[in-house]
Parts: C-alpha cells; sequence; structure tokens
C-alpha cells in the first residue's frame, strides 16, 4: 500500500512463486513467478521544476508495477566445475526510472508507461584441486521501452515508438583465471560489453526483438583485460598481501555512452 501526496493510494497484492525440482543430487531446476510492487518516492521532486515549465507542476511519479517471470537450471560437475543457465522475462506498466537535472546531481524518478527486459544469463565456474580456477558469465538482455514518459524534473524528448533503455547491452561476457600456487597468485579477467545506447537518430531502426543488436543507436563494443599479480606473507597470526593490478592493459580506448 503506497501513499504520497499528489499520487494518492495505490495497493497491490504482490504474490511470489518459486517451484524447486532436483532430478538428481548435481541438479537443480526452479521456475519462479512474481507480481512486482515497487514504490516511488515519496518526495514531490517535480514541483522543483514548476518555475521552469510556467507554474504547471508535472504528473506524480507512481509505484511499479511487474510481472516477472524466471527459470533456470544448475548442474554441478562433482567439485570441478558448476554451470548455470537462465532465463527471464519482466514486464512493467508502468515501470520507474531515474531523470537527472542537466548539471547537476539532482536525480528524481519517472514513470515509463511501458518497459519489456528479456535476457538469458549463463555462468561456469572451474576450480579443479591444481592451481588454475576461473569463471565466465556471459548474459544477453534486451530492456526496451515505450512512452510516454511522465514525472521528473523537465519533459524529455524520448523517441517515438519502442526505445531501447539508456543501461541496456546487448551482450555482456566477463571471463577470469586464477592461478595460485603456494603463497603467490596471478589473474587475468577479460570483459567485453556490445555497447550501451548513445542516441537515435532519425534513419536508425530500432527492432525489439532479444537478438536484435540495433548497432544504428549504440556505442562500438568494448573489450578491456585486467590482470593482478600478488604474494601473501605469513608471520605467526599475521597475514600481509601484496597485490598489484593494472586496469585496461592493453590500453583499449571505449566509450561506456
Amino acid at each position: 500500500h503506497h501513499v504520497a501526496p499528489i499520487a494518492g493510494d495505490i495497493h497491490q497484492v504482490s504474490p511470489r512463486m518459486r517451484l524447486n525440482w532436483f532430478p538428481n543430487p548435481e541438479t537443480t531446476v526452479w521456475h519462479y513467478y512474481g507480481r512486482l510492487f515497487i514504490p516511488s518516492n515519496v518526495e514531490d521532486f517535480h514541483v522543483l521544476a514548476a518555475a521552469a515549465q510556467g507554474d504547471t507542476v508535472g504528473q506524480p511519479t507512481v509505484p511499479e508495477h511487474d510481472h516477472c517471470f524466471e527459470a533456470g537450471v544448475v548442474r554441478r560437475f562433482g567439485n570441478a566445475a558448476t554451470a548455470k543457465l537462465a532465463a527471464y522475462y519482466r514486464n512493467d506498466s508502468p515501470a520507474i526510472d531515474d531523470n537527472t537535472l542537466p548539471g547537476t546531481a539532482l536525480v528524481a524518478t519517472v514513470n515509463i508507461a511501458r518497459v519489456h527486459v528479456t535476457g538469458i544469463e549463463s555462468a561456469v565456474e572451474w576450480h579443479p584441486g591444481g592451481p588454475l580456477s576461473g569463471y565466465v558469465n556471459a548474459a544477453l538482455s534486451h530492456a526496451s521501452a515505450i512512452g510516454p514518459v511522465t514525472g521528473g524534473f523537465f519533459p524529455t524528448p524520448y523517441p517515438s515508438g519502442w526505445f531501447d533503455q539508456d543501461h541496456d547491452q546487448r551482450l555482456s561476457i566477463v571471463a577470469s583465471d586464477t592461478y595460485a600456487l603456494r603463497s603467490g597468485f596471478g589473474s587475468v579477467t577479460g570483459i567485453f560489453g556490445s555497447g550501451l545506447t548513445s542516441g537515435y537518430p532519425a534513419a536508425a531502426p530500432n527492432k525489439t526483438g532479444l537478438f536484435e543488436f540495433n548497432p544504428g543507436i549504440k556505442v562500438a563494443p568494448s573489450f578491456i583485460v585486467n590482470a593482478a599479480a600478488g604474494r601473501n606473507w605469513t608471520f605467526g597470526a599475521t597475514s600481509l598481501r601484496a597485490e598489484l593490478s593494472v586496469d585496461n592493459v592493453l590500453d583499449h580506448r571505449y566509450f561506456l555512452k
């Protein structure tokens, strides 16, 4: 039950259900459904924009209402490796997002009429008995929205029709290996991103499918390599660890947005 000035009283029953199935001791399968209710900030931020909008107070930001579905499986391969695969879908109507007053750190919440988020996530961890261990995480997701957008400080010229959220990056992959022997260790981590949303050129098509990367409205993909090495010393009950880490070893230049 959400009680806020201007927005009034809004309530919702929010059941959450999860079914787990264990076909064998090494495998877990699950299905989940949640009817989510996310209250908005009760502070009346949008009134601050009244002077710039001819003393017109904008619409309030109301709570987010979500239908959230998820299914996945985790498989353990003895003590050597673990693998996970999950898929999810979320339908927000409306959704809550952020709006920042240009040139400041002031952030207010806004409502987007509808947001669909679809994704597949996978992870593999290996940890055999030797000195080498590591993991690979990969995620493919698409957060697509359609207006109108209400609340916040000032009206925002969102594109007509469906558009990708500014935090939408279709493909993300992180892979890391660590080698630890006696008191020394070293690690290498690679981070790939297919590119965040940069803008909406008039001629750029914007498709809503999970495998539609919409390159016309994304920055270029990036691949960053980080490395670290270190050593541990033990003096009785005291442990000392020294580590040297280097970010972006290959000095790749990239745009976040």
